[in-house]
């Protein structure tokens, strides 16, 4: 499986170790509900940039999202 299309709503909180509001997901990205699935879709959303801007938001290693 690639790993682009690992969902982050699933993989984050597993990470975390507990459940996440949509919302948070949206906001460990910095985007808005729109622009998250717009960038899911069109296969921008799972970044070097934006998983060390997800980990750093939920407190997470950085490493641990690009592995």
């Amino acid at each position: 499986m690639d790993d682009s299309a690992k969902d982050p709503a699933v993989v984050l909180p597993y990470l975390v170790g507990r459940p996440l509001a949509a919302t948070e997901v949206y906001e460990a990205f910095g985007y808005r509900k729109s622009a998250y699935y717009k960038a899911a879709r069109e296969g921008r959303l799972i970044t070097a940039d934006n998983l060390i801007r997800a980990a750093k938001y939920l407190g997470l290693n950085p490493v641990d999202l690009q592995v």
